[in-house]
């Protein structure tokens, strides 16, 4: 329950943290008793000055719910059935019927008592070093790879309605500008290192409070191409936009109000991978309101992210892209 409100708090904003510790020695029922109470265990008592250390560092973290124990170094042969699965063993354990519980249903949902989700803990090290031993831990270190490096490359990004009209990608001062269209996610972070790449001034049109008050692609191409006209006076400059925005760039061309223009309209696979998570986030939960599939969106992005999303504007920026 303490974790719930932890997870709640951090979804509104404010700070929510809670930590599991293993066995304390100081104090408590393990205070001034020796190892021996463990020894079916895979911890050892941990001291409160160590607790307090760990604290101090949990404090800073962005995530919510966090473990802090010391593990006993063991090096025994494991018997049983090898094969077992740990989904199963969880299930037996819990007393549940897996084949009336739905799929998506989480321990937090089910609630489980805190001495037995360590016993719970022990049985999975258990079946997690036999995976280790038969080498398929190659395998979950590679998932875990990529759900960070998709945490990474998510908080670059600042979920904020800009209020600027444009704004530098890079340093450069000189030379022929490129002006890049707003992206679907209306932060540039993810242009940042092509944007360097290139010798020439960077300058990105922002989508504005103003674009989203717009409701067609007309009104929404005129004001390009009156922003560029102020910007730009001579048309000499380029232009790179994907997507709905591609079109903007045509009417650019044909009017003769610019130089080049370079129209992106396909996204590679493994990038796609990130908007398919959201959609398939959608399905799953059946839901015909628009407004309520965003908002289920914004909650997961968050809880996935973290504190350290700027998710100002997520919902609005997200409800304009649907």
């Amino acid at each position: 329950m303490c974790e719930r409100i932890c997870e709640e708090r951090r979804r509104d904003g404010l700070h929510g943290l809670a930590i599991q510790y293993g066995p304390i020695g100081d104090v408590g029922v393990f205070a001034d008793s020796s190892d021996q109470l463990l020894m079916l265990s895979s911890l050892r008592n941990q001291r409160t000055n160590s607790c307090f250390n760990v604290l101090d560092k949990l404090l800073a973290i962005k995530q919510t719910i966090v473990t802090s124990h010391v593990k006993v170094e063991v090096n025994k042969e494991l018997t049983g059935d090898r094969g077992k699965s740990i989904v199963n063993i969880l299930w037996r354990s819990l007393g549940i019927d897996p084949n009336n519980t739905p799929n998506d249903l989480t321990l937090g949902e089910i609630g489980i008592e805190s001495m037995f989700a360590v016993e719970l803990q022990q049985e999975f090290e258990r079946e997690w070093n036999q995976n280790y031993d038969a080498g398929n831990m190659v395998d979950i270190k590679k998932h875990i790879d990529h759900v960070k490096k998709a945490k990474d490359r998510f908080l670059k990004n600042n979920f904020l309605i800009p209020s600027e009209t444009h704004v530098q990608l890079n340093n450069v001062r000189y030379g022929v500008p490129v002006y890049f269209m707003p992206p679907l996610l209306v932060s540039f972070a993810g242009m940042e290192e092509l944007a360097n790449r290139i010798n020439r001034p960077v300058i990105g049109i922002n989508w504005t409070r103003e674009l989203s008050e717009m409701t067609t692609l007309k009104d929404i191409n005129q004001y390009y191409a009156n922003l560029l006209k102020t910007l730009e006076p001579s048309g000499k400059y380029d232009v790179v936009g994907y997507f709905d925005t591609t079109i903007a760039c045509v009417k650019l061309v044909l009017k003769g109000m610019k130089g080049k223009a370079i129209l992106v309209d396909a996204i590679e696979s493994e990038s796609l991978s990130d908007t398919d998570i959201l959609l398939k986030i959608c399905h799953k939960r059946i839901m015909s309101d628009v407004r309520a599939k965003v908002k289920y969106i914004v909650n997961e992005m968050i809880e996935f992210a973290g504190k350290g999303l700027v998710a100002t504007d997520m919902e609005q920026i997200l409800q304009k892209i649907f």
